[in-house]
């Protein structure tokens, strides 16, 4: 199943990287994630954290969007993820990520059914 969310930038919010949804709930099984920027935005994509199970096949492109496989076989489970941004030659992130390298709660995630 293709599943889209939406990155805007707001400079006024903690993290100012906003995902819309930011927890959408998936079904079990394989889905197609795409992040496209809201219309208006000034910013390119410059990376996404992690590459790794469950999501895979990570493509940024730094005009478009981010594509990305994601396998949902563990139910009721939250998968935390950070989307970066760059403005101005500044870069933003979408979750804030601890100095051991840890993703903190309260960021964007997929949330599994």
């Amino acid at each position: 199943m293709d599943i889209q969310l939406y990155v805007a930038l707001d400079l006024t919010d903690d993290p100012p990287v906003v995902v819309i949804p930011k927890h959408p709930a998936v079904d079990a099984g394989n889905h197609r994630l795409t992040w496209s920027p809201i219309g208006g935005t000034t910013f390119t994509f410059d990376s996404f954290d992690p590459n790794t199970y469950p999501f895979s096949n990570v493509v940024v492109n730094a005009n478009g969007n981010i594509t990305a496989n994601y396998q949902n076989r563990e139910s009721k489970k939250e998968f935390p993820y950070v989307i970066t941004v760059v403005a101005g030659g500044i870069k933003y992130p979408s979750s804030i990520v601890e100095p051991d390298g840890h993703i903190r709660t309260g960021g964007s995630t997929i949330k599994n059914k």
